[in-house]
């Protein structure tokens, strides 16, 4: 009885760890492509930190959305991350300096917003804005963007 036990338990284990890694595969399975359909380029935000929700028309948060932060010149991936199941993201430490924070999701548009990292007083820590990226349907008159919260 102990070994079968003991069996039981080590094949709950593998599927539990098997089960984590296809998920952290889940929001994107390959790298982030630069694409930007801004009309009109908005400012910058300016930010400490590369944290924030994705969300719909409707403020219902969406998992699994891509993230890639590319540099301003030459649009290079430097980091990429997809949202948690609560539509939550964060890219940890990045430099100061110019970036585009671009979103994809299927069957909605391509979010790409400007974003401008600058340094962080030791002190001032709690002001920290996040990003909100509002994920919207394709049309030709309107696409996904980027403001704060």
């Amino acid at each position: 009885m102990a070994i079968k036990q003991k069996v039981a338990t080590l094949l709950l284990c593998l599927l539990v760890v098997q089960a984590a890694s296809a998920q952290s595969t889940v929001g994107c399975k390959t790298d982030v492509s630069y694409e930007n359909r801004n009309q009109v380029d908005p400012s910058p935000l300016t930010l400490t930190k590369v944290w924030g929700i994705v969300e719909d028309n409707d403020k219902v948060r969406i998992p699994d959305v891509c993230l890639g932060l590319f540099t301003e010149e030459g649009d290079k991936l430097i980091a990429q991350t997809s949202t948690n199941k609560d539509g939550s993201f964060d890219f940890g430490s990045v430099s100061p300096g110019r970036y585009r924070l671009v979103a994809r999701y299927d069957s909605f548009c391509t979010s790409n917003t400007p974003i401008r990292i600058a340094r962080q007083a030791a002190k001032n820590r709690r002001g920290q804005k996040r990003i909100v990226i509002h994920m919207m349907p394709a049309a030709i008159d309107r696409c996904s963007y980027g403001d704060y919260r």
